[in-house]
């Protein structure tokens, strides 16, 4: 990705814990294309829209609404740091560092 794009984000994934006993975690991110979710699980069910770019993450919410749940856990896919949504959330958009 090129200077130029990293001035308007934090690329940053995240592992985000499931209420759905068939998923193990999803992956949520932002890279120079948009928002990306993939649902990780069994491998025997069907999980349609886990894996899906959208521009933004109002966009991503109804699909990644179908995984993840007020008692989902957020956590920086690279450290395990837990995070709260929020703040997971603005170390992606808030001031770029």
């Amino acid at each position: 990705m090129d200077d130029f794009m990293k001035q308007y984000f934090n690329e940053r994934w995240f592992k985000i814990t499931s209420p759905n006993p068939f998923v193990t975690f999803v992956v949520v991110g932002r890279d120079q294309l948009g928002w990306k979710m993939d649902v990780h699980g069994s491998s025997d069910q069907a999980w349609p829209n886990g894996d899906t770019y959208q521009d933004t993450f109002d966009e991503l919410v109804p699909f990644l609404a179908g995984y993840v749940d007020a008692s989902s856990l957020w956590s920086d896919f690279d450290t395990g740091e837990t995070l709260h949504v929020w703040d997971a959330l603005l170390g992606v958009n808030g001031r770029i560092k």
